[in-house]
């Protein structure tokens, strides 16, 4: 019998994690980008870093035991 462990398996869902939320935002962009100058992509890509940021925060925010009280 097996035991269903894989090798760097927490390591491989993080990284699985992250491809997702980074590919998500990819496509929330797409439109604006093809259709933007040079200047503007330059925005763009801040603000989908700025989302990435965010939204990572939001999904790896753990409650304090203070507050499942």
């Amino acid at each position: 019998m097996k035991n269903k462990l894989v090798a760097d398996g927490f390591h491989r869902f993080m990284r699985g994690k992250k491809d997702a939320l980074s590919e998500s935002i990819e496509k929330k962009y797409a439109a604006e980008l093809a259709q933007a100058d040079p200047q503007q992509k330059l925005q763009i890509r801040e603000r989908m870093v700025e989302e990435y940021l965010r939204r990572g925060k939001i999904e790896g925010h753990k409650p304090s035991p203070g507050t499942l009280w």
